[in-house]
C-alpha cells in the first residue's frame, strides 16, 4: 500500500529557484515548482537559518518519542496479537461481544501534538546514530486494559469535515486497489467483520463475536473457523448482508478474471458451508494458517482485511467486469458498502463526498458528511490546513513535524504514531522489463542486465547514503530501514542495514566487470551502468531523496535517471497495466508494509506472488524475486504454531532477504496526520490506524 512523503526541502539550490525558507529550514514553496530533479551538490552544504528558539529541542521535548523502528517493539501491547495467532488465546483481549459502545473519542486540544508512544519512551539523545538496528525491545504493559474501551461517545451531531488527499483513489474496490489513498476512503464506506480499535483490541462489528477456541469459533487443529453474523445487517443500499456475502467474496477474490491484488488468507480456504438462515459460516482451511484471522476476518485502517463484497451488486456480471463497473470506477458513485458512511458524489479530479449511512450496524456517524478534496500537492494541502480550507491533512513524514508545529497557533493538531509495517523502500527489478515474458511468466524472462547481479545490487545499496536522508530530511526522527519487520516484535535483532561505504561499492563494481567509462559512468560490454528510478511524481520529499542518491551514485560511477509517474499509473494493479505490478521499471520506490496484526511475508517474497498472466496478476513481489529455499521458509512460518520456532523461521526469512538484496529499505516511517480546530474525535493508533473510528469524528461545538 502506498503512502507518500511530503513537503521538505533544504539548501540554497531551492532558494535560488524562487522558494522561500522558514526559520526551520523547511521550504515553503511558491506557486511555481522548482526543478524536481535538481542535482545541485550544494543541497546539503548550507545549514538552515537559525531561529531565536531552538526548534529542534522544542520539537523533541514535545514529541517525547523514539525513532519509528523501536516504537512498536518496545510496546508489548502488540505481543498479544502474535500470541493469539500462535497460541490461540485471544479471549481476554476481545472487546465486549454484540457491538457495545465505541472506544472513547475525546480529541486532543487544538494546537497540540498528539503522540501515541509505544511504551514509556524518552526523546533520542543527540548524536544517536541513524543506522542503529531496529527492534530493540523493552518490557511494557499488555493490552488488557485499553484506555477508553467501552467509554461513552462524545461529539456533536451534524456538520461536515473536509479531508485533503494529494492522490486521487484509482478505484474503490478493496481487493483490487493497491493504493493507500483508496483504502482510506474505503474505510469510511466499509467496516471489517472484526475491527482493530484503539490499543489493538479486536471488536466484532458484523459478527456476533470474535472466534476463539474457548467459544468454539476455532477448532483445536486450527483448520476450522465458525463465524456468526449479526441478524438484520444491511448494505448501504438497504439490501441484506449475510454470510452469503462472505462466500461470494472468497469466490470472487480467488477468480483470476477478477484481478485481486492479493489472495492472502483467502487462498487458504478449502470450503465455506453456510447455515440454513445464511447467518453462520463454517470455514474449513486446507491446513492450519496462523494469520488467517488477521488477513481475512479482521482488519486495521491500513488495509482491506475483513472487508466484504456485496453479492447482489454484481448480479448478472462476470468477475472480469466487476472492476469496470460503477462499484468502484473513478468518477462513479455506485459503490455499495457497509460502513458508517456511503458515497454520494465523486467528481473526478476534484472531490469525493460521503454522507452518513443510516443502515450502518454500529453507532451512527456524528458527521453529516466527509468531503475528500483532491489536491495537486502536499504543499497546497499544508497551506489549506493552515488557512482552514480543509480540516484534516494526511500522509506526512517526520520531516514535516516542524512545519506542522508552526501551524499550532492556528489550532492545528499533529497526530503522530508509530507506523508498524510502513517502510519506504526501493525495489530492484531482477528481470529485464523489455522481455515480454516478464508479463506472461517471469520465470522465463531474462535477468535484468544490471540488477540481475546481486553484487551490483549490494554495491548500489552501499553507494546510497541513507543516513543523510534520515538526518537532513527527517531530522533524525526516523531510522534507516533494515527488514520488512522493522519496529515489530518479530524483527531479527541480529541484523543491521548495509552501511554507506562508497569505496567498498567501487570495489564490488570493479569486480563485477563495470569499468570507468565516458563522463565518469561505468560501462560493461558497451552498456552504461545507467538505470531509471520511478516513484510518485509531485512528491517533494521523494524528489529530494532522489537528488541525494543521484549525487551519491555518480560518485561511484552509476547514473540514476528519474522517470516519476502519477500514482494511479504507478500503483494500478496488473490487470490495469500498473507500472509496478507489470514489471515495467528498473527500480521503483514507495511505502508499503505488513498488517500490524500478524506477519505473512509471502505476498512480498514468494515466487508464486510474482504478478503475471500465469497467476492472474496476483501478488506484491514486484522485484520478480525467486528463491526456492525462501519459499519453503515462508510456507513453514505461517503454519508453525510454536512461537519460538516461528520466530526462528522469521529470523531466517529476514536474513535471507537482506543477503539476497532484491530491495532495500530507505527509512521506517511514523504515521503522521494533522487536523484543524474544527475536527474532533480523532484518535490515531499504531495498530488500529487513523481511520478506524470515522463515525466518532465530529465538528467542534464552537464552530
Amino acid at each position: 500500500m502506498e503512502r507518500t512523503g511530503s513537503p521538505v526541502s533544504l539548501g540554497n539550490s531551492q532558494q535560488a529557484s524562487g522558494a522561500r525558507m522558514n526559520c526551520l529550514g523547511v521550504m515553503n514553496r511558491t506557486s511555481e515548482r522548482d526543478d524536481p530533479i535538481d542535482r545541485s551538490s550544494e543541497m546539503w552544504d548550507s545549514p538552515p537559518r537559525k531561529c531565536t528558539v531552538d526548534h529542534r529541542r522544542q520539537r523533541l521535548n514535545k514529541l517525547e518519542i523514539k525513532e519509528a523502528t523501536d516504537l512498536t517493539a518496545r510496546n508489548k501491547t502488540y505481543r498479544w496479537l502474535v500470541l493469539f495467532a500462535v497460541l490461540l488465546l485471544l479471549t481476554p483481549l476481545i472487546a465486549a461481544c454484540g457491538g457495545g459502545d465505541a472506544t472513547s473519542t475525546t480529541g486532543t486540544s487544538a494546537g497540540e501534538t498528539e503522540v501515541v508512544p509505544a511504551g514509556e519512551t524518552e526523546a533520542p539523545a543527540a548524536g544517536e546514530t541513524e543506522e542503529a538496528p531496529a527492534g530493540e525491545t523493552e518490557a511494557a504493559p499488555t493490552a488488557g486494559a485499553t484506555e477508553g474501551a467501552g467509554a461513552a461517545r462524545e461529539g456533536t451531531q451534524g456538520g461536515d469535515l473536509v479531508v485533503g488527499l494529494v492522490q486521487e483513489p484509482e478505484i474503490l474496490d478493496p481487493f483490487v486497489t493497491g493504493m493507500t489513498f483508496s483504502i482510506w476512503v474505503l474505510h469510511t464506506l466499509n467496516t471489517p467483520m472484526i475491527r482493530a480499535v484503539k490499543g489493538g483490541t479486536l471488536k466484532p462489528i458484523l459478527l456476533t463475536e470474535v472466534p476463539t477456541p474457548e467459544n468454539g469459533g476455532i477448532s483445536e487443529d486450527g483448520k476450522t473457523y465458525k463465524v456468526a453474523f449479526k441478524p438484520d445487517l444491511k448494505w448501504s443500499d438497504g439490501q441484506p448482508l449475510t454470510a452469503k456475502d462472505l462466500a461470494f467474496t472468497h469466490k470472487t477474490v480467488m477468480d483470476a478474471a477478477y484481478g485481486a491484488g492479493s489472495q492472502e488468507g483467502w487462498n487458504q480456504i478449502d470450503k465455506i458451508a453456510l447455515s440454513n438462515n445464511d447467518l453462520t459460516a463454517t470455514i474449513t482451511l486446507k491446513e492450519a494458517y496462523v494469520p488467517f484471522l488477521a488477513y481475512v476476518l479482521a482488519g486495521t485502517a491500513s488495509g482491506s482485511g475483513g472487508m466484504l463484497l456485496p453479492e447482489h451488486k454484481f448480479k448478472g456480471k462476470k468477475p472480469a467486469e466487476y472492476a469496470k463497473s460503477d462499484y468502484g470506477l473513478v468518477g462513479s458513485a455506485g459503490h455499495v458498502g457497509n460502513g458508517p458512511f456511503k458515497i454520494k458524489e465523486w467528481k473526478k479530479g476534484e472531490s469525493i463526498t460521503v454522507v452518513r449511512n443510516e443502515n450502518y450496524v454500529g453507532e451512527k456517524a456524528f458527521l453529516d458528511s466527509i468531503i475528500f478534496s483532491i489536491l495537486e500537492s502536499s504543499d497546497l494541502q499544508t497551506t489549506q490546513l493552515g488557512e482552514g480550507e480543509i480540516d484534516i491533512a494526511t500522509n506526512y513524514t517526520a520531516g514535516d513535524i516542524p512545519t506542522l508545529q508552526d501551524l499550532e497557533e492556528s489550532g492545528v493538531v499533529t497526530h503522530a504514531v508509530p507506523a508498524v509495517g510502513s517502510i519506504e523502500r526501493y525495489i530492484f527489478n531482477l528481470k529485464d522489463p523489455k522481455d515480454p515474458n516478464i508479463k506472461t511468466d517471469a520465470s522465463k524472462a531474462k535477468d535484468h542486465p544490471i540488477f540481475g547481479d546481486k553484487n551490483v545490487r549490494m554495491a548500489i545499496i552501499m553507494g546510497m547514503n541513507r543516513g543523510v536522508v534520515t538526518e537532513k530530511l527527517l531530522f533524525n526522527e526516523a531510522k534507516v530501514g533494515v527488514t520488512e519487520l522493522d519496529g515489530s516484535q518479530w524483527f531479527n535483532k541480529d541484523l543491521k542495514p548495509y552501511p554507506y561505504d562508497p569505496e567498498k561499492a567501487k570495489q564490488m563494481l570493479d569486480a563485477a566487470g563495470w569499468k570507468a567509462g565516458s563522463g565518469g559512468i561505468r560501462e560493461k560490454g558497451g552498456k552504461r551502468l545507467s538505470f531509471t528510478h520511478i516513484t510518485t511524481s509531485g512528491n517533494p520529499l521523494r524528489e529530494n531523496v532522489q537528488r541525494a542518491f543521484i549525487d551519491d551514485l555518480r560518485k561511484i560511477g552509476v547514473e540514476m535517471k528519474i522517470g516519476n509517474q502519477e500514482a494511479d499509473k504507478l500503483f494500478a494493479n496488473f490487470s490495469q497495466g500498473g507500472t509496478a505490478a507489470t514489471g515495467n521499471f528498473d527500480m521503483v520506490g514507495y511505502t508499503t508494509g505488513i498488517t500490524p496484526l500478524d506477519p505473512d511475508l509471502t505476498a512480498f517474497y514468494a515466487t508464486t506472488q510474482i504478478p503475471s498472466k500465469k497467476n492472474g496478476g496476483v501478488g506484491s513481489n514486484n522485484a520478480r524475486y525467486s528463491n526456492p529455499a525462501l519459499d519453503k521458509l515462508l510456507k513453514q512460518q505461517v503454519i508453525e504454531l510454536d512461537e519460538a520456532k516461528r520466530q526462528q523461521l522469521l529470523d531466517q526469512i529476514q536474513k535471507t532477504v537482506l543477503d539476497d538484496a532484491p530491495l532495500f529499505y530507505i527509512y521506517d516511517r511514523l504515521t503522521i496526520d494533522a487536523s484543524g480546530p474544527r475536527a474532533k474525535g480523532i484518535v490515531s493508533d499504531p495498530v488500529a490506524g487513523f481511520w478506524w473510528n470515522t463515525e466518532d469524528w465530529s465538528v467542534s461545538e464552537e464552530e
